[in-house]
């Protein structure tokens, strides 16, 4: 593991030292900032700390050994735009490196029960969307199949590899590489043990975890083999099957399986036993074997790219059938009750089923994902900063914005029209909308010859008669 400093051992914080105050009074005295939120200019802190030092530096060490720091210093919302400076308290932690050394390893060790549901919470929620799964997925299951392990734990490995980077720095030694390497792979594998143990304790989500876990390193490290909405309903058991929908979802009167009339329709009973799906099923075991257990399941999609694709297919095959014929099923004339509520959406997603459309969400906060539609999300945000600042539109005033900004996105040059150097006209994208950039001045209505001669507008004999055109709106066909 990583060498811990002296102050460090059984869990104390290493403690301000008399060097790291005098460093700050440096700090601070070579500063031309304007006052903190709390009022006191750097200056005067450097003053009273040379006169308060040992009372402020048995302040801070309480609050470290304790873990609890005054509200100002971690409170964001006396900081404006103007003045975007933190409080004094937390200027001088950060000058002398405190935060850096103590807070992600303290904050790891004393998250309270709330914090660490809200924590999970929120990584629950990415993960159910990695894997394109319901949201019914329990924690457990949806963070062992996309791979992401706990945040808390994942602190404590980075919070080990700076204790022992800052702790080699403070011996006046540099850090290698190799070993910076060993120690993340001594965190990572200790990760990964109480990541395991962590599984084995939740209560929901069991088939799954238990089915990961002899494996969980690999899985998590896998590479080109995702998972998408039907391959996460065969491995989670929350899709399209009698069981979850009657249970969970409630949306079925019983469990029995439609196709063979078993008590228990599950995603078990359809990779296993069903007999509607035996040829499919002979195809897998052909290739997998006879086990179809959900763990040799797991254990052969990490194997060749012949089992990997043989899974593939019969899950996309199977679940597209499921769900085509669920949707039958809700379109009867004599459906149950408990039915009634997707009726509405019927036809869209019957459509969508039937044309095989598969859409693949952007996880929450990626900006790495979708880089082209982020890339215009942003040009947009550029120019609405701009134009809204401060003040408060109204619905019309707020399209009008809208409506300009589109026009100036969508008026920017692609490539030239022609090759004249004086021709300064470029194709757009407005020219695939209306034929010509958003942002040029509209065409006048001609609809007779000028005194200056030249003539504007043609007269078109057509089979109903005789129509006025402008030049600009008739097509010349080559001779």
């Amino acid at each position: 593991m990583a060498r811990q400093m002296p102050d460090e051992e059984e869990g104390v914080p290493p403690p301000v030292t008399e060097a790291a105050m005098e460093a700050v009074i440096t700090r601070l005295q070579n500063k031309k900032r304007a006052p903190v939120p709390d009022g006191v200019h750097g200056r005067v802190l450097a003053t009273a700390l040379g006169h308060l030092g040992d009372s402020l530096r048995e302040l801070f060490d309480r609050c470290l050994r304790s873990g609890q720091f005054p509200g100002v210093w971690k409170d964001d919302s006396s900081r404006t735009s103007e003045d975007p400076a933190p409080p004094a308290g937390s200027c001088i932690l950060e000058s002398a490196g405190v935060w850096r050394r103590t807070v992600p390893r303290f904050w790891a060790v004393r998250l309270t029960a709330r914090n660490k549901a809200a924590l999970r919470a929120a990584l629950r929620a990415i993960a159910v969307r990695v894997i394109r799964g319901y949201c019914t997925v329990s924690w457990a299951a949806a963070t062992a199949l996309a791979g992401d392990p706990p945040w808390e734990l994942v602190t404590e490995v980075l919070a080990e590899t700076y204790s022992y980077i800052s702790g080699r720095r403070a011996l006046g030694e540099n850090p290698t590489l190799d070993g910076i390497l060993r120690v993340r792979r001594i965190g990572q594998e200790a990760l990964m043990r109480r990541w395991g143990k962590d599984l084995a304790g939740q209560p929901y989500g069991t088939c799954v975890t238990t089915a990961i876990r002899p494996v969980l390193e690999r899985w998590m490290r896998r590479k080109r083999k995702p998972l998408n909405f039907r391959r996460t309903q065969v491995l989670t058991g929350h899709g399209c099957f009698g069981d979850y929908l009657c249970r969970t979802a409630q949306r079925e009167l019983t469990t029995e399986c439609y196709d063979c009339g078993a008590a228990v329709d599950s995603a078990q009973h359809t990779l296993e036993v069903c007999p509607r799906w035996a040829a499919l099923r002979q195809g897998l075991t052909s290739v997998l074997g006879g086990d179809l257990s959900l763990p040799s399941v797991i254990t052969a999609m990490l194997g060749d790219d012949e089992s990997w694709k043989a899974i593939v297919f019969f899950c996309e095959t199977v679940m597209s059938q499921k769900e085509a014929d669920e949707w039958v099923r809700e379109e009867a004339a004599d459906v149950a009750s408990i039915r009634g509520r997707r009726m509405g959406t019927f036809n869209l997603d019957s459509c969508v089923a039937q044309e095989r459309i598969e859409f693949s969400f952007t996880p929450p906060y990626s900006p790495h994902f979708n880089g082209v539609a982020e890339a215009a999300v942003r040009s947009i945000k550029h120019h609405l900063i701009r134009l809204l600042h401060q003040h408060h539109f109204t619905y019309e005033e707020l399209y009008t914005c809208l409506t300009q900004i589109e026009s100036i996105l969508n008026s920017r040059p692609l490539t030239p029209l022609s090759s004249d150097p004086l021709d300064f006209s470029a194709l757009t994208p407005a020219h695939f909308l209306i034929r010509r950039p958003l942002t040029s001045v509209p065409y006048p209505q001609l609809t007779e010859i000028r005194g200056d001669g030249a003539t504007r507008v043609a007269d078109i004999k057509t089979k109903k008669g005789t129509i006025r055109r402008v030049f600009n709106n008739i097509c010349p066909l080559p001779l």
